[in-house]
């Protein structure tokens, strides 16, 4: 996880923070599980969008080392600005 997504995270209200820390957990058996993941159209490759709830979580994907990053956490208004 980015220092940029912990601090975003903290700065949640602590109930959306730790279902949204539950789901980021769940990542670890993507794509296994079924979570609402998308592939972002447009952007640089490997990069995804973890939805929760009102909020949405920036991942980069580096599927060669099976590596998952958390860049960034904000609501769904926010997120795409």
């Amino acid at each position: 996880m980015s220092e940029r997504a912990a601090r975003e995270l903290r700065d949640l209200p602590q109930q959306d923070a730790q279902r949204i820390v539950a789901a980021i957990e769940k990542l670890a058996t993507w794509p296994e599980v079924r979570l609402d993941v998308a592939k972002l159209v447009g952007e640089r490759p490997g990069a995804y969008r973890l939805r929760v709830g009102r909020y949405r979580c920036h991942l980069k994907v580096q599927w060669e080392v099976r590596r998952i990053t958390v860049s960034s956490v904000s609501k769904r208004q926010r997120a795409y600005s």
